[in-house]
This record gives C-alpha cells, structure tokens and sequence, in this order.
C-alpha cells in the first residue's frame, strides 16, 4: 500500500531518476502507519480476551537483560500492541472475564522498546492444548480459559 502511494504521489522529478520525495515519503508513511495502528488500536479494545504469545522473535528473553520482569521487544507494533492491551479497560462479558496476551524482526536498525507485561496473566501452552482438546465452542473455551485465572475476575 505505501509503495503504490509512494508511487503516485511522493515522487519528485529530476533530470535523471524519477525520486521520491524524503518530506512526502515521510508524511504518507506515518498517515498510514496511524490508520494501521488505529485499527489495531480499536481491534484490541473490541476484543474480550487478549493473548500474548512470548516467543524469542517477540521478546527480548535474554535472561542477563530480564529484570523484575521487565522484558523488552524490538518490535513498534508488539510496543503499541503492549501499550494499549495495558490502557485500554477490559471488555467483560456477561460470564466473566479474564485478561492474557499476543505477541518480528527488521533490516532496519533495532529499535528496542519497553514491554510491560506486569498487566497479563502467565498462560502456559499445555492450558491452550487442554483446552483444544475439549473440542469446545470458542464461547465456552474462553470461560475455561478464565476459570484457570479466577483473581483477573
């Protein structure tokens, strides 16, 4: 999407290349980069269970750079997806209500962001498999889910 606007309209024109723009081409990249975390922003206050996955390719999980469960990740996405998992309020439904979590790598320089996970219960991937196993409609997967954290309620 950034390139066919690029393309069409951040381009300046010389004598020997067709450029793009370095104002333009930062303007249309942070337009867009906010539409998209604007969606993520409202996906994640839309849903009733967030779900952060803490893997070597979303967090930092060198042990020597872990302190007081402090962990970070290289990833402005998994950042803002943090931030907001953490600012916006939880959606509980009419059962009950529990809050866990979901968390990529780049030829850019490493930007290296702060990510609270102070606010996300600890899930252990032996509970998801228990559950798939349940074979149970998403609905009552999820109450299952909660029943495993009764002090998020």
């Amino acid at each position: 999407m950034l390139k066919v606007i690029d393309n069409e309209y951040c381009t300046k024109d010389t004598q020997r290349h067709n450029l793009f723009d370095y104002d333009k081409r930062n303007q249309s990249t942070a337009h867009v980069y906010m539409l998209l975390n604007g969606a993520l922003v409202k996906m994640i206050d839309s849903t009733e269970c967030f779900i952060f996955v803490g893997t070597h390719n979303s967090l930092d999980l060198d042990p020597s750079k872990i302190k007081d469960n402090e962990y970070s990740t290289y990833s402005p996405w998994l950042y803002s997806e943090l931030l907001t998992s953490s600012l916006i309020k939880p959606n509980i439904p009419d059962r009950f209500y529990t809050e866990t979590t979901i968390l990529a790598e780049s030829r850019l320089p490493k930007f290296k962001y702060s990510a609270n996970l102070n606010h996300l219960h600890r899930l252990d991937i032996t509970i998801l498999q228990n559950l798939k196993r349940m074979h149970l409609s998403k609905q009552y997967a999820l109450d299952e889910l909660y029943k495993r954290f009764p002090e998020a309620r």
